[in-house]
């Protein structure tokens, strides 16, 4: 029962590869022969070049997709393979060894007892590229540090060089065996699919079972003269350091890509942290790529949490490179958040295109007529943001109406207070900056994409774990704000404290039109920001307010109204 379960187990992932299209046998095909493994002097660098020095004398074994080879030698207890390509490697790719005994009993091929399988993947950088297993038994073991491998991919070749350590793979060293193996070049969305060697054998699964091919090995090629003896071609202080190099590397890219899924998982409440940011993700995904090639998906998750962090601008520029790719999946979930991404900025005109161009990608219902509604809403928003900014240009023209400068450890910000909307909630604000109430208070909540918020007095010193609680001792009442929603920049009272409309204000650093809606609650918005949107954006937690001073106070209105 266990091995059954097993072996639907192994079954399901070639089951999901999709595009798994294998060469049918023909006529010319023969059943595959025994190989000699030649013995060659020892390779001593694995960096995907393959030098033909390092590979002279090595046997070539052509796959099932043209242009597409393996090579194979070996050195002093060493396996060397190679995979030589002039296609690229697709997203999802895989390189997958199956070696088994000479007659496994009972044949169950990729699962018998001393059998082991070796899968390469070089893209992702979320998990370990080499990941190996043996089975001991009926059991599948992970073996740790008996394969290492190096690519150089381009975008119309592939080369791979692999060495594999017999003794650590528990290939027996009392003397040379001949060992059944299968090659797959797993290539999902390639137009001729997996390239197998040998050719003729067919991974196509019965429903709810394994593919015959993997099960059975009176299929597979043979490799005679396998041979684990010796202490091995490359020497144990290189093999440490390309290990190390190896788990260096899939530290950062899990490291990364964990924080980008919090982040995500988290974003209504995920407090923005630039500097861990910086070094988990954006240092972690330039240090890979400066030995490695990032996957498209690394780049579309370097991509959210930029926009996560307030830089949609950037996250933007890789979008439209994702959706250039040729790859449909990931090419329509790029426009969905490029989509998003105009949203942050306001752009709702190119939001609205985006939308439109993913519904003509999709076509027909239901997707196509829900990404036509967020268009017809884009475009709604973009009439909406045009009628504020005439409002705003009103205000511009009002030589009365006061500023207010915030100076903090990441630039200057200035406010421009709306005094004829909300003339107590102004006059309020105005008198705390005046007394100096908000010099040295810090930014104990500030969620990207949403909100950035301080005025706390508990914040000025020590730990922010008990920030957001405190607010000055006077209050005003709120105010509705009738002339102004929350726009980019838009600066509100927060409410629902011990004191509503005390101290504590937060600026809206997106576009948020719907939030008292969708709140429920009133907030009174008493001023925006008219310089400084970038420092606004910069802003994370524990940043602070140097000093708060008025640029300009209220003057006097001209006579027969506010103007």
């Amino acid at each position: 029962m266990r091995r059954c379960v097993r072996l639907l187990a192994w079954a399901l992932p070639l089951v999901l590869a999709g595009s798994l299209w294998i060469a049918p046998a023909t006529a010319d095909d023969t059943p595959p022969q025994a190989i000699a493994v030649p013995t060659g002097r020892p390779i001593i660098q694995i960096d995907g070049t393959l030098a033909a020095a390092e590979w002279e004398g090595a046997t070539r074994l052509p796959l099932s997709t043209p242009g597409a080879f393996i090579r194979v030698l070996q050195a002093r207890g060493t396996l060397f393979l190679a995979l030589e390509a002039d296609q690229g490697w697709t997203e999802g790719g895989e390189l997958l060894i199956y070696v088994a005994p000479e007659a496994p009993a009972p044949d169950y091929g990729a699962w018998s007892d001393g059998s082991f399988t070796i899968r390469y993947e070089p893209l992702h950088h979320d998990r370990p590229h080499v990941m190996v297993s043996r089975m001991v038994g009926t059991n599948a073991q992970p073996v740790a540090k008996a394969v290492v491998a190096r690519a150089k991919l381009t975008g119309a070749q592939v080369r791979v060089e692999l060495a594999l350590d017999l003794e650590a793979l528990g290939v027996p060293t009392a003397e040379p065996v001949s060992r059944r193996v299968l090659l797959q070049w797993m290539r999902p969305g390639a137009e001729q699919g997996s390239a197998i060697w040998p050719r003729g054998v067919s991974l196509t699964p019965r429903p709810g079972e394994p593919p015959l091919g993997l099960v059975k090995v009176a299929s597979w090629g043979t490799w005679t003269g396998v041979d684990a003896r010796g202490p091995g071609a490359l020497g144990g202080t290189q093999l440490e350091r390309m290990h190390e190099e190896d788990a260096e590397l899939t530290r950062m890219g899990a490291a990364a890509h964990a924080l980008i899924r919090e982040m995500l998982e988290e974003r209504a409440v995920f407090l923005k942290q630039d500097a861990r940011a910086q070094a988990e993700i954006f240092d972690a995904f330039d240090a890979i790529a400066a030995k490695e090639s990032l996957a498209q998906r690394d780049h579309f998750m370097k991509a959210q949490a930029l926009g996560l962090l307030n830089r949609p601008a950037e996250a933007v520029t890789i979008y439209q490179m994702l959706i250039g790719s040729g790859r449909p999946a990931m090419a329509r979930a790029a426009r969905y958040e490029l989509a998003r991404a105009y949203a942050l900025m306001e752009r709702f005109d190119d939001e609205a295109a985006a939308w439109e161009a993913l519904a003509a990608v999709l076509k027909g219902p239901p997707h196509a007529a829900q990404y036509q509604g967020f268009a017809a809403r884009a475009r709604e928003r973009a009439a909406a943001r045009a009628e504020e900014q005439a409002r705003r240009d009103e205000d511009d023209a009002k030589d009365w109406l006061p500023y207010v400068e915030l100076v903090t450890n990441r630039g200057t910000l200035v406010l421009q207070v709306f005094a004829d909307d909300v003339p107590e909630a102004s006059a309020h604000f105005l008198r705390l900056v005046k007394r100096g109430f908000y010099d040295g208070l810090r930014f104990h909540r500030v969620i990207a994409g949403f909100v950035t918020q301080t005025g706390c007095p508990d914040s000025r010193e020590g730990s922010l774990a008990e920030a957001g609680k405190g607010s000055s001792e006077e209050s005003v009442p709120i105010e509705e704000n009738k002339r102004h929603a929350f726009w980019r920049g838009a600066v509100a009272f927060a409410v629902g404290l011990v004191q509503s409309n005390g101290s504590q204000f937060f600026m809206v650093t997106a576009p948020q039109p719907d939030l008292v809606q969708d709140s429920g609650q009133a907030y009174t918005l008493f001023a925006r920001v008219v310089s400084g949107l970038d420092v606004m954006d910069r802003l994370e937690l524990g940043d602070t307010v140097i000093r708060a001073r008025v640029l300009r106070p209220l003057g006097e209105r001209p006579s027969g109204g506010d103007g």
